[in-house]
């Protein structure tokens, strides 16, 4: 049965929950808190000057996570908003780095 909307319950007869399980299963969930880590999107060689862009992006309380090949190959990668820990209540632009600077200009 198609659904034009979901309904955030688990008794509904139009519950979203079954997705969010769907997604959970098949996908990647990372357990990432926006407050706490920094999205690396890199390719080539890490430079010295990349680990600084870095550095500088993340500062000292935040810590690096690369986009890596687990990522890449997931079917889907899936947020789990609904646990208030994962939640990713920022802009994208302040925990998520290109570490070419093209890239980065363009998003």
């Amino acid at each position: 049965k198609n659904m034009e909307f979901c309904e955030k319950r688990k008794n509904s007869s139009q519950s979203c929950l079954r997705l969010y399980d769907h997604l959970r299963e098949v996908g990647v969930v990372p357990k990432w808190k926006a407050s706490d880590i920094c999205v690396i999107f890199d390719q080539g060689e890490m430079t010295d000057e990349k680990k600084k862009r870095i550095s500088k992006f993340c500062e000292k309380k935040r810590k690096p996570v690369y986009y890596d090949e687990t990522l890449q190959n997931a079917v889907a990668v899936h947020f789990s908003a609904s646990i208030k820990d994962y939640r990713l209540l920022n802009h994208f632009y302040s925990y998520i780095l290109f570490t070419d600077p093209v890239q980065d200009n363009f998003y």
